[in-house]
């Protein structure tokens, strides 16, 4: 079955960060991955975000209250087990 890419911008804060940065990152069969270098999608500046596949995802519901997320609605991944 086919697997349809998706890219964009997303603003992501990392554990134990206080503020939301804007990252662009592309959405693959293979996980979740963010570009080093602007918006490009070439693999030498993707680096993996999330396994997708070893990860639970859990949906935000009054994001800008509870986070200080730039808006209401997001997603949060959190891995099954630490990557090396």
């Amino acid at each position: 079955s086919s697997c349809p890419e998706i890219q964009g911008f997303l603003h992501v804060k990392e554990l134990g960060r206080k503020s939301w940065k804007k990252l662009y990152v592309c959405l693959r069969r293979s996980g979740l991955y963010c570009s080093t270098k602007g918006a490009s999608k070439e693999p030498r500046h993707l680096q993996l975000l999330a396994d997708l596949e070893d990860s639970s995802i859990f949906s935000l519901i009054a994001g800008r209250k509870q986070y200080s997320a730039p808006t209401d609605y997001g997603f949060c991944i959190k891995p099954n087990r630490v990557r090396n």
